[in-house]
């Protein structure tokens, strides 16, 4: 991200539009208690993609995957998962929010 290769990220909730701006953050130590590390944006988006996580995948407007499809992966792929995994944005997913079997309303956003 640092060097402006991503350019999507995913967040839950259903806050964000097209035309909002969002800016990103680090922190040197503890969050909330150091200085941040680093600084970027504010980006405008250009697009916002209300999806529906799910403990077995992600539902997009066109339909629900698991996360091991095509789909999920080139999701993973823009937001820059290491390694480019729908195993690895599951794990990212679910290690910073607990998704019910009724799934957990989210966006993609794109600047």
């Amino acid at each position: 991200m640092k060097e402006g290769s991503i350019r999507q990220t995913i967040r839950a909730g259903r806050k964000y539009k097209i035309g909002d701006e969002i800016g990103f953050h680090g922190w040197e130590g503890v969050p909330y208690k150091s200085p941040w590390s680093f600084r970027f944006g504010p980006y405008s988006l250009h697009a916002v993609l209300n999806v529906v996580l799910y403990p077995d995948g992600i539902k997009y407007s066109f339909g629900k995957y698991p996360w091991s499809s095509r789909f999920v992966i080139l999701t993973a792929k823009a937001d820059g998962i290491d390694p480019p995994t729908g195993e690895a944005l599951e794990k990212v997913m679910k290690e910073y929010h607990r998704i019910p079997d009724e799934g957990l309303e989210a966006q993609i956003l794109r600047w």
